[in-house]
Parts: C-alpha cells; structure tokens; sequence
C-alpha cells in the first residue's frame, strides 16, 4: 500500500493541458493519471483500489501505469530493509514528464513505500509460516508444562520471531521445552520459569546445547546457574 499527499484545492482536480494535449499518453493513461490527481489525502494506493474505482481490470491498469513510467510521468524505485531484504517500493507521480534525472522537478503526488501483488502474497505466506510455527511451538509449551500461553501473545511473538530470525527451527524450541521440562517441572523453584520470556530469551542457545548434549539427564543446577 502506498498513500497518496497532494497539496491543492479541495474539490478540485488541476490538470494541465500539457497532459491532454502534448503528452503522448492513451486515452488510458490520461485517464489513470487524472485518477490518481483526483484521489483524496491519505488514500492508499494499489492496483486492487483502483480497480473498485473504475471498470477496468488488472492488466489494463498495470499496463496503464507501465506508460506512465515510459512516458516520464512516474518514476519508481525498490526499497530494502536493513537486512536486504525487498519490502516495496517508492513511487513518485509527476503532471509533467520528466527527465532521466527528476531530483530537480516538483512532483505532484508522493506515494510512501508499498508492496505490489507479488510482495503482498509473499509477505502473507511469510506471516502465515510464522504464525502456524509459533502456534505449534506454543502448543508444545502447554501440553508439556500444563500451561495456557497464547501464541499471539505480543512478548512471545516478539522471542519467537527473533529465534526463528536466526535460524532456529521449530523442533529446537520442542528441544529446549523438553528438557528444561524435564528439570524444573516438579522443582517449585523453577517451575514457574517454563515460560515464553524465559525459554525463549537470551539463554536459547545455552538451552538447546543442553538438550542436544544432555538429554535424559535428571541432574538440576541450581538457580545462579540459570538466571
């Protein structure tokens, strides 16, 4: 998604005539950008919206917006985040075309970094791993401890999200609950530390090195060793 910021009169619409006279565009295009000239503060562009707005379908408002980038009048650019990774784009709209280096023009509309189509499903598919992943790590936690924890409970999407980021896989989290089950469990001392912000947290790692070396093994530490 991506909103839109104009500045111009209210219930107005200013289109010059350079763009219906002097552009080169289709009828198409002319009538796509006059669209999104007409559109409200804060709409949130996509395909999908224009689409509720007028007749025309996918491909046509795709190839619509194609033109408009040959012809000058919309620049785009991708945007990754800190670790790389494609996360949308910036678009920037002009009612004029421009040349091959914009920086000095006005732009007319300014759309924020959106995701298209592709992203969007891929981005949807990424939350739902993850949200079907945490789910079962959860599940584990309660029916080994006979807790209630909710998976969609901020802190623990907040430690699980940041486990799986680095690399750590579903069955480690069942590896790490299993044994730190099998310790604490009946200790009234540290029974109540068989939770999310404990198991998950800093000591992970230490936690799964122990399950990967030790399991099975009965023997407590005591409490320093821990926290």
């Amino acid at each position: 998604m991506a909103r839109i910021t104009k500045s111009i009169e209210k219930g107005y619409t200013v289109v010059p005539q350079s763009i219906t006279r002097k552009s080169g565009l289709s009828l198409k295009a002319m009538g796509l950008l006059t669209l999104l000239l007409s559109l409200p503060d804060g709409w949130e562009f996509s395909v999908n919206g224009v689409m509720s707005i007028v007749p025309d379908g996918r491909d046509s408002i795709r190839s619509g917006i194609s033109e408009l980038e040959s012809a000058g009048f919309l620049k785009r650019s991708r945007v990754r985040d800190e670790k790389g990774a494609l996360r949308g784009g910036d678009w920037v709209v002009y009612d004029h075309p421009t040349s091959e280096n914009p920086t000095s023009e006005n732009p007319t509309l300014v759309f924020p970094p959106q995701l298209n189509n592709q992203e969007v499903s891929n981005q949807e598919e990424i939350d739902l791993s993850f949200s079907l992943r945490s789910k079962d790590i959860v599940e584990h936690l309660n029916e080994v401890t006979g807790s209630s924890f909710r998976a969609s409970s901020q802190k623990t999407v907040r430690l699980v999200r940041a486990r799986l980021n680095e690399g750590y896989e579903v069955d480690d989290f069942k590896a790490v609950i299993d044994v730190k089950a099998s310790e604490w469990k009946d200790d009234p001392k540290m029974s109540r530390y068989l939770r999310p912000e404990t198991l998950f947290g800093t000591k992970f790692e230490g936690y799964l090195q122990e399950a990967r070396c030790c399991r099975g093994d009965s023997a407590r530490s005591d409490f320093a060793d821990y926290f």
